[in-house]
């Protein structure tokens, strides 16, 4: 025999044994993200939102009194309200204020924005 016919056979019977570390899968591709979605602001279509007075209007863990302070049958913008508000003494208006409505018992809720740090 000569050297290449051992060395042949020596290369050829360590390719066909099996290794003891695994094989790590080939990344082909990487994972593309989602796209992220935007929060959906309250005003949609560009125009805010509109009240219909009389309503309640709840803000803080309590109704407010807003007897007098609106006319009936009027609509208000969340920014009218909170004017109106703040000209009757109402510091928790203060800040920005993002309103929802409960149709079931006709309440505008306010709830304040915090801003987050970080």
């Amino acid at each position: 025999m000569e050297m290449d016919d051992v060395f042949g056979m020596l290369t050829a019977e360590k390719a066909d044994m099996p290794s003891d570390k695994p094989e790590k899968p080939k990344k082909t591709e990487k994972a593309e993200k989602p796209a992220e979605k935007k929060k959906e602001t309250a005003k949609k279509d560009g125009k805010p939102k509109k009240f219909k007075y009389p309503f309640q209007l709840y803000m803080g863990s309590r109704l407010r009194d807003v007897t007098g302070l609106f006319e009936d049958g009027k609509e208000y913008s969340d920014d009218e309200i909170t004017k109106i508000m703040l000209a009757n003494d109402e510091y928790f208006f203060s800040g920005k204020i993002e309103y929802d409505y409960i149709a079931d018992t006709n309440t505008v809720v306010a709830m304040s924005i915090q801003h987050k740090k970080g």
